[in-house]
C-alpha cells in the first residue's frame, strides 16, 4: 500500500512538473431536453389527471464559474476541471393546472475532464462531472418538497475551440445515475415526481488568465 502511494504521488508530482496550469471564468447557456413528471395518487380529492406521466418543453438555463487548464505536456493531454452555478427551469402544460406550471433547480457542477487537441485549435472533450442539487422549487404553494436527490453523476462529450485566451465549447451532458425531486400536497392527497437527471447541451465561452 505504501509503495503504492508513493508511486501515485511521483507521478502526480511528474506531471504537475511537465504542465502549465491557467485560471480562469466562463458563462454559458443550457439546452434543456424534456423532462419526465409523474402525478400520482389515490384520494378523494386527488387531480382527475393523476397516476400519469408528463413532458417539460425544452428550455433554455444558464451557468457561470470558474476553470481551470492544465496541459499535462508529457501525456499530450489537457486536464480541465471546473465548478459551475447552473440555473435550469422546466414548464409542463396542463400537470395541475391547464396553464404552465415551473420547475426551477439550482445546483453546482463540478466537471473533471480531458481534452484532445484534433487539428489546430479544434479538440474533443470528455469526462465526468458531479453535480450537487442546492435547491429545487416546484410555482404551485401547496406543493412542498418531500425528498430529493442531492448527488448526480454525469457524463460530458463534446467539441470546443482554444485559442490564446478564449475557449468556446459544445457539449451534451447526459445524467449516468438516477436522480429524482418529489413534492406532495396533502390538500390534494398527490405527489409529485420529478426526474432531475440532466440531459442538456451546454453552450459555453472561458476567458482564462493567469499562468503558472
Amino acid at each position: 500500500m505504501r509503495k503504492a502511494i508513493l508511486a501515485s504521488f511521483t507521478l502526480l508530482i511528474s506531471i504537475i512538473s511537465y504542465s502549465q496550469i491557467e485560471l480562469g471564468v466562463k458563462g454559458g447557456l443550457n439546452l434543456n431536453f424534456s423532462k419526465e413528471a409523474k402525478l400520482s395518487g389515490t384520494g378523494f380529492f386527488t387531480p382527475p389527471n393523476a397516476n400519469f406521466k408528463y413532458n417539460s418543453d425544452n428550455s433554455l438555463g444558464f451557468q457561470f464559474g470558474v476553470v481551470a487548464e492544465i496541459d499535462i505536456q508529457k501525456l499530450g493531454l489537457t486536464f480541465r476541471p471546473e465548478i459551475l452555478y447552473s440555473l435550469n427551469n422546466y414548464d409542463f402544460e396542463g400537470l395541475i393546472l391547464p396553464e404552465s406550471q415551473k420547475l426551477t433547480l439550482q445546483t453546482i457542477n463540478v466537471p473533471l475532464l480531458l481534452g484532445k487537441t484534433i487539428k489546430g485549435p479544434f479538440r474533443i472533450l470528455f469526462g465526468p462531472s458531479l453535480q450537487f442539487l442546492i435547491d429545487s422549487e416546484f410555482d404551485i404553494s401547496e406543493f412542498s418538497e418531500t425528498n430529493s436527490d442531492s448527488f448526480t453523476l454525469n457524463a460530458h462529450i463534446g467539441f470546443g475551440l482554444k485559442f490564446e485566451k478564449f475557449d468556446f465549447d459544445i457539449r451534451w451532458e447526459k445524467g449516468i445515475t438516477n436522480s429524482e425531486t418529489a413534492f406532495r400536497s396533502d390538500f390534494q392527497d398527490a405527489e409529485l415526481t420529478f426526474d432531475t437527471k440532466p440531459n442538456r447541451l451546454i453552450l459555453s465561452v472561458a476567458y482564462r488568465f493567469g499562468m503558472k
